[in-house]
């Protein structure tokens, strides 16, 4: 279900041996999106209370992006997702937006 959430279950499946796959010394072999999707997989499978995500999606395409918060929305519904993102697409997910300006804290409603 957590490879399903972050979008990486097909990629996991086309592996010669699936999640018993080595993929070299912290993931050498994989792209940066495919490093990206594993950790959020890892993440949601520890049902966290607080989730907090760094540019956790930087190195992944806009229409997955939308699904992996989409699916992260919807399976930790009851945790709080703290999302630190340069892109704005990310704002369509959020309840609350802060916005850092100078240093100084601003809040705008979403």
């Amino acid at each position: 279900k957590a490879a399903s959430v972050a979008e990486i279950s097909d990629f996991i499946d086309s592996l010669p041996m699936r999640y018993d796959t080595l993929v070299g010394e912290r993931g050498i072999t994989l792209s940066g999106g495919q490093r990206q999707r594993i950790a959020i997989a890892r993440a949601v499978l520890r049902r966290p209370a607080i989730l907090i995500l760094d540019d956790a999606t930087s190195s992944i395409d806009p229409d997955t992006e939308e699904r992996i918060f989409k699916n992260l929305k919807e399976t930790l519904k009851d945790s709080i997702i703290l999302m630190v993102s340069l892109r704005d697409s990310a704002l369509s997910f959020a309840d609350k937006v802060l916005i850092l300006d100078g240093g100084d804290m601003k809040e705008a409603e979403v």
